[in-house]
C-alpha cells in the first residue's frame, strides 16, 4: 500500500485537530448552588452565566478571546450547572431580581468610597468547584438603583459573549435604567431638554 505525502499530511492535520479539540473542551461539568446570602434559602430561577477566555498574546492589549460561555437558570433547589477549564481565566455573573447582581471579580459597593468602608471592590481568590456555593445578598432600599443596574451591566458584559440569552433576559429591567441614565447625563453634557 502507497501512503502519498498529502494523505500524511492530511492524517496529521486530523491528530492535531482532535488533540486541540480535547484541550480546549471541558474536562467536566461542575453543579453550584446560589442560595440567599441572609436565610440561606436556595433561589430559584437565578440566571448564571460564565465566559471562559485567553488573553490575546500581545501584552498591551486588553482584548481577550473567548474559550467558551454559558448562560442558565437554577433549579428549584438553587442548582446550575456549568463547564469546567481548569486552568484557564473565567468571570461567572449572578443575577436575580431583588437580589445583588454577583461577579466572581468584582464585589458591588453601595457608592461609598473604599476608605469609608473599609471594603474591596474586588473579590479575592473565588475558585470553581464542584458544590460552591454563591450567597445573593438582598438589595436593600437604601442602596443607589442606578449604580447597581451600571454594575450588572457592567457584570453581563463581562461574563457573557452575546447579548442575548438568559441572563439579559433577566436584566431587563437593570439595562433599561442603565440605558436611561446614559441619556440622561448626556442630556446634561450637552444641555438638552
Amino acid at each position: 500500500m502507497k501512503i502519498y505525502p498529502a494523505t500524511g499530511a492530511i492524517m496529521l492535520t486530523g491528530l492535531a485537530l482532535i488533540f486541540t479539540l480535547i484541550a480546549c473542551s471541558p474536562k467536566y461539568v461542575v453543579r453550584g448552588r446560589v442560595v440567599d446570602a441572609e436565610t440561606r434559602q436556595p433561589i430559584r430561577d437565578a440566571a448564571v452565566a460564565i465566559r471562559w477566555y485567553t488573553d490575546y498574546p500581545d501584552k498591551q492589549s486588553a482584548k481577550t478571546a473567548t474559550i467558551a460561555a454559558v448562560q442558565s437558570v437554577t433549579n428549584d433547589r438553587g442548582v446550575f450547572k456549568i463547564p469546567q477549564y481548569p486552568d484557564k481565566k473565567y468571570i461567572l455573573g449572578v443575577y436575580k431580581n431583588g437580589y445583588i447582581c454577583w461577579s466572581s471579580q468584582d464585589v458591588f459597593t453601595t457608592g461609598t468610597p473604599r476608605s469609608a468602608t473599609g471594603k474591596n471592590r474586588n473579590r479575592q481568590h473565588h475558585r470553581i468547584k464542584e458544590g460552591m456555593e454563591i450567597g445573593l445578598e438582598p438589595f436593600q432600599k437604601s442602596y443607589s438603583r442606578d449604580l447597581h443596574a451600571g454594575f450588572t451591566v457592567m457584570v453581563a458584559g463581562e461574563s457573557t459573549d452575546s447579548d442575548s440569552g438568559v441572563f439579559h433576559q433577566a436584566i431587563q429591567t437593570e439595562y433599561q435604567l442603565w440605558r436611561e441614565n446614559l441619556r440622561k447625563d448626556f442630556q446634561k453634557q450637552v444641555g438638552a431638554k
